[in-house]
């Protein structure tokens, strides 16, 4: 299981290979522990390592499935939560449902609280734009 002995000791130098080098112990719990408090969400499944995915939830009450070493990297961890955040930002609303199997180049329909069209375009290509709503640009 351990893939990288130090010739000297015995020790592992990396961690397990199984959960591609990431030491699980009780200090690593309490990370994920103080992780969530401030995120707010939390693992629905258990959490297993930074690796595995794990099924989370959000204070809002969106669920999905990720690795933890991928949220943590994010401002918001809920993907849905990012996008409505977004949309806010931007004076759009979402009209289009968010589902698990929806990405970044999933075609999803807004509407310009501005303007009140509905357009189409995926969350991709809208955070490259400076103009999002075809009536008003």
């Amino acid at each position: 299981m351990w893939d990288n002995f130090s010739p000297k000791n015995g020790v592992p130098k990396k961690g397990c290979s199984a959960c591609h080098h990431s030491k699980v112990g009780k200090s690593k719990r309490n990370n994920i522990s103080k992780w969530c408090e401030r995120t707010g969400v939390r693992p629905l499944t258990e959490y297993t390592g930074a690796a595995v995915n794990c099924t989370w939830t959000c204070a809002a009450g969106h669920e999905f499935v990720a690795k933890h070493a991928v949220l943590r990297g994010k401002a918001v961890p809920c993907t849905e939560c990012a996008l409505l955040n977004f949309a806010e930002e931007k004076g759009l609303a979402l009209q289009s449902e968010w589902t698990r199997q929806s990405g970044p180049t999933t075609s999803l329909d807004w509407r310009c609280l501005a303007c009140d069209t509905v357009f189409t375009m995926t969350w991709a290509s809208a955070n490259r734009k400076k103009s999002f709503c075809p009536q008003c640009a």
